[in-house]
Order: C-alpha cells, then structure tokens, then sequence
C-alpha cells in the first residue's frame, strides 16, 4: 500500500472497466461520475468522497464514505480505515453495527436522490462521457430512477457481478 493517499484518477479516461461512463461538474464545482461495466455492475462518485459501487442486482457491494472504504460481506458492511501508528500503514476492520449501516444506506440514498435531482434539474455541467454517441447521461437517469423506486440493499460479497 502506498504511504501517500492521492486524488482518484482521471476515471473518465482511466476507467475502462466501465465501458459506459459520464462525468459531470455540479453548480459548486463538485465532480459527479457514474460507469457502468459490461456487467451492468455501476459506480458512483460523488466528488472525492463519497464513492458507491453497485453490483449487477443494484446492491451496494463497496463504498468509500467518510474515509473508510465499505466492504460488503454476507449482507453486511465492513469498514475499514487506514492508520499509520509509527509511520506505517495498517488496515483497520470493523463490522457496522445494523444501525450504522441504516444510517449509511439512508445517506446514499440522499446522496443519489440528489444526484438524480441536479441531472433532472439540468444543474450539471458534461465534462465528458464514454462512449461519445450513446445516451449515457439518459442511462443514468433511467438507472437512478429505478433504483430510487426500491429500498436499497447491501449485497452478499463485494464482487461486482
């Protein structure tokens, strides 16, 4: 693991896992970024933080909220931090309590319905989107749209498919 944490990469260019992807800018400058893999697994980036990453059946598999990063694991959320004590990095792991992880799915839940909200409102800016031609920001539209409409999950394991 590295010893410096960075921004996130260039995920427009650099996320070809995701071979449909979107980025957009908001009123505040923040960026808003969602891909889709072959799968139909999709990711969400709100800015740096937070981060959701779904899996094909649209539950929430891993995440990165609040400095930790979110693991899924038979249905439940691990967290998991980076500390250095003595300048080395170590990974520290905790299952979320039920409560913890309603009050997270409660947020994402927020944090999506306003992404939905700038998208129908026409409050974000395109920064660009992968494939050029296709309708991606209509995808992600139609993809928040549905996912809204249920109560959201946290899934089995953190694998994509």
């Amino acid at each position: 693991m590295a010893r410096h944490e960075h921004d996130r990469e260039d995920l427009l260019r650099d996320a070809v896992a995701m071979v449909e992807r979107i980025a957009w800018r908001d009123l505040a400058g923040r960026e808003r970024f969602v891909g889709f893999r072959s799968t139909g697994a999709v990711s969400v980036y709100l800015d740096q933080d937070p981060a959701y990453h779904f899996n094909s059946a649209d539950q929430l598999r891993r995440g990165y909220v609040d400095g930790q990063l979110l693991k899924a694991e038979r249905g439940q959320l691990r967290a998991m931090r980076r500390e250095r004590p003595g300048g080395e990095v170590q990974l520290v792991s905790r299952l979320l309590s039920a409560s913890e992880a309603e009050a997270l799915v409660a947020r994402m839940r927020d944090d999506l319905t306003q992404l939905a909200d700038q998208l129908a409102g026409d409050q974000l800016t395109l920064v660009g989107q992968v494939p050029a031609d296709q309708p991606v920001a209509k995808r992600v539209a139609d993809w928040l749209e549905q996912l809204l409409l249920k109560p959201l999950s946290i899934a089995r394991s953190p694998h994509a498919k």
